[in-house]
């Protein structure tokens, strides 16, 4: 089903250079004009958006993209469901300008979510394979159950931040920790329940599975241990 048979929500598309001047942040973002001219379209719905059910990332943009796609929400994203959004070729961003909801979100290789308000996943987001270029920044609250990324997905979390992070590289969260967060090595297999610990390593899709379903990945005591 498309997106917009679930969603009043039209999108239009406007040029990179008229994006650029009607949002800050992408005029400011230099990791964005690396990627796109002055005439590539952007993909702009105005206003709230609001999502029933799963919904894939490329679902969100008009056209088809060959080498890299911006899509920018300009309000509040809500998904009653899960964002994925799997891209190894064509570079993705998705920009909300306001808050973003969602059930859980898995983003994997090339995919970027830039949030500029706050973020609440009711289950988690995952993060995964990101070393070409794929990262979750969040500039204002981030409240999750689980935040998980691994192999290179960046979490750049700079509010106040109430969530478990399980990751493998804790310099990519940067100081989380201080701010509300429970950090946890991956690497740390002893406060890892073990249906998420195979033999070679942390199993991150069965890390999803299970976070979905409602269960824990960070053994409970260990959890409960933290928060005294």
């Amino acid at each position: 089903m498309s997106t917009s048979a679930r969603t009043s929500r039209q999108a239009t598309s406007i040029p990179f250079s008229e994006a650029q001047q009607r949002f800050a942040c992408l005029g400011e973002a230099n990791f964005l004009i690396v990627h796109f001219d002055s005439s590539d379209p952007v993909t702009l719905y105005e206003g709230d958006v609001e999502i029933t059910g799963d919904v894939d990332g490329w679902e969100l943009e008009l056209g088809d993209a060959q080498d890299a796609a911006l899509i920018v929400v300009d309000g509040d994203l809500t998904i009653h469901g899960t964002l994925s959004w799997d891209t190894e070729r064509p570079l993705g961003w998705l920009v909300v300008t306001g808050d973003l909801a969602v059930d859980s979100a898995w983003l994997k290789y090339r995919s970027n979510v830039l949030v500029q308000g706050n973020l609440t996943a009711r289950d988690g987001v995952f993060g995964q394979n990101g070393d070409d270029d794929g990262s979750l920044f969040v500039l204002g609250r981030a409240q999750a159950r689980y935040l998980v990324n691994c192999s290179y997905f960046y979490m750049h979390l700079l509010g106040e931040c109430s969530a478990v992070i399980v990751t493998d590289d804790r310099n990519s969260n940067s100081d989380a920790a201080g701010r509300g967060a429970t950090v946890v090595d991956e690497r740390e297999r002893e406060l890892l329940v073990p249906d998420v610990v195979g033999p070679r390593g942390f199993n991150i899709q069965r890390a999803y599975e299970l976070v979905s379903a409602g269960a824990d990945i960070v053994i409970p005591e260990v959890l409960r241990r933290q928060a005294r």
